[in-house]
C-alpha cells in the first residue's frame, strides 16, 4: 500500500474547502455533566458577559470522532469568536435525554439549548411543548415545530451515495459492507444512499449491510467488521457513530479500508480510511448561535444537502491514494445531484427502480 498524502479534497457544492481532522473534541474550556442537575451550578461566572448555551451530546460523547465532536466544535467555535459560554451534558443511556433537557429548560439559564440525532428528537419535542420560551437547536434530525425549536438535518442519502460510488470504484474483491448504529428508517436513508452509489458505480458489487443496534459498542462493530471481512468484504462504511472506532481497529488489524462518517476521520487510521462522508454539523452549531445573538434564529425544520453546502467528503489527512479517475467521477456524481440530474434514492425499496434509470 502507498502512503501518500493525497490533495485535500472537500466538496460542499462547487466549493472546495480545507478541513481539519476533527479528532477528539477539546474539554478544555467546557464543563462535561453527568446529570442534568449539576449543569447549571457549573456553568462559568462570566456568564452574563455573552450567550448562554447548553448542550446534550449523543451517546458517543467527546471523543466519539462523529456527531458529538462535530457539535463540539461549533460550540468551540462559538466560544472563541462570539464569547459564548457553553455547559456540555454527556449522557450515557437514551432514557436520559428528556429529564436533561428539562432539567436544562427548567433553570432558565440558557439563551438555547442544543441537541444532535434522531435519538434526541422525541425527547426534544416533548421538552420543548413543555418550555415555549426556551429556543432550541437540534442537529441532524428535524422534527414537526414551529415555536421555539430550529431543527437541521442533512441529505445524508446524497453524501453517502458520493462515497459509495468512491468505494464501488475502489474494491478490489467487488465486495463492500457498512454497518449502521440502528435498524430504523434515518440509518436507512445513508445505507440506501451508499448501496445505490456503489452499484451506480460498479454494478457488479455486492453490498453487505449489518447494524450494532449500538452507538458506542466497538468491539460489536468490530466482529461484524471481521465477519464481513471474512467473506472478502474489503471497504466498510462507518454509519454506527463512536461504535465505528471498532471498524477502523479491524480495518488496521486485516489491513482493509474503511470510509468516515460525519466529521473528518481519516486522521483516525489514515492508511486505513480513505475518505470521509461528512456534514456540517460544527457549522451549523456556531450559524445557530450566532444567529441567535442577531435575533436570526427561525424555528422550523431545514434539510441541507449537496445544493445547500450542507454535505460533503473529504479525502484530506488520509494516506490512501484514490485515483483521479476516481474522485472525478465522484465530483461529477455531485454536479449531477447539484443540478437534479441525479435524485439520490431516500429509502431502501426505492435503491432498484433508481439504478434501473439512472445507470450510465
Amino acid at each position: 500500500m502507498k502512503k501518500k498524502v493525497l490533495r485535500t479534497i472537500m466538496v460542499f457544492g462547487t466549493m472546495i474547502v480545507m478541513s481539519a481532522c476533527t479528532g477528539k473534541g477539546s474539554t478544555e474550556s467546557s464543563t462535561a455533566a453527568g446529570s442534568p442537575a449539576s449543569s447549571p451550578q457549573n456553568v462559568s461566572d462570566n456568564r452574563d458577559a455573552g450567550i448562554k448555551v447548553a448542550a446534550v451530546l449523543a451517546l458517543g460523547g467527546l471523543g466519539d470522532g462523529s456527531l458529538s465532536d462535530a457539535i463540539n466544535s461549533g460550540l468551540e467555535q462559538a466560544k472563541a469568536e462570539l464569547g459564548a459560554t457553553v455547559q456540555l451534558v454527556e449522557p450515557k443511556e437514551i432514557a436520559e435525554y428528556k429529564e436533561h433537557f428539562a432539567e436544562l429548560a427548567r433553570s432558565e439559564e440558557y439563551d438555547l439549548i442544543i441537541g444532535g440525532g434522531f435519538d434526541q428528537s422525541e425527547a426534544i419535542a416533548t421538552v420543548a411543548a413543555a418550555f415555549p420560551n426556551q429556543k432550541f437547536l437540534l442537529v441532524d434530525s428535524g422534527i414537526d415545530n414551529d415555536t421555539n425549536v430550529t431543527s437541521i438535518s442533512y441529505a445524508n442519502n446524497e453524501r453517502s451515495f458520493v462515497v459509495g460510488a468512491i468505494a464501488g470504484m475502489m474494491t478490489k474483491n467487488n465486495k463492500v459492507g457498512v454497518i449502521g448504529g440502528a435498524d430504523a428508517p434515518f440509518i436507512h436513508n445513508c445505507v440506501a444512499g451508499y448501496i445505490a452509489g456503489a452499484q451506480y458505480a460498479n454494478p457488479d458489487v455486492e453490498v453487505s449491510v449489518k447494524y450494532t443496534n449500538s452507538w458506542s459498542d466497538t468491539t460489536l462493530a468490530k466482529e461484524i467488521s471481521l465477519a464481513m471481512y471474512d467473506t472478502g468484504v474489503d471497504i466498510i462504511y462507518n454509519q454506527c457513530g463512536g461504535a465505528g472506532l471498532g471498524i477502523y481497529s479491524a480495518a488496521e488489524d486485516n489491513n482493509f479500508y474503511a470510509i468516515g462518517t460525519d466529521t473528518n476521520q481519516n486522521g483516525l487510521s489514515p492508511d486505513h480510511i480513505m475518505c470521509s462522508a461528512i456534514s456540517l454539523m460544527g457549522e451549523t452549531v456556531f450559524r445557530g448561535i450566532q444567529d441567535e445573538i442577531n435575533g436570526m434564529l427561525v424555528p422550523g425544520s431545514e434539510l441541507r444537502g449537496f445544493a445547500t453546502q450542507g454535505v460533503g467528503y473529504t479525502t484530506d489527512g488520509s494516506n490512501v491514494v484514490i485515483p483521479a479517475d476516481v474522485i472525478n467521477f465522484a465530483d461529477a456524481v455531485i454536479q449531477k445531484i447539484i443540478s437534479g440530474e441525479l435524485k439520490v434514492p431516500e429509502k431502501l425499496e426505492d435503491v432498484d427502480d433508481f439504478l434501473k434509470s439512472a445507470r450510465p
